[in-house]
């Protein structure tokens, strides 16, 4: 099975939002990357799988919560 990986920049393209908030959902643990030298990068199946979880959820104040609360409101 081929994993196709996607940029920082790709993710954000996909989810319709900037780089940082992609980096903030990864900080809180709402998505998985892994850094490759100086670069982020992720699995587009974790990233399928989070839109269709979320799907309708509102991400507006997610960085006001804590990891913990924000892993407990979302599905991961």
């Amino acid at each position: 099975m081929e994993i196709k990986l996607l940029t920082t920049k790709e993710v954000a393209e996909k989810l319709h939002c900037s780089t940082h908030q992609v980096a903030h959902l990864r900080q809180h643990g709402l998505i998985r990357g892994t850094r490759f030298a100086k670069y982020w990068m992720y699995s587009e199946e974790d990233i399928n799988n989070f839109i269709l979880k979320n799907l309708g959820q509102d991400f507006w104040h997610f960085r006001e919560l804590t990891p913990e609360a924000a892993r407990k409101k979302y599905a991961v």
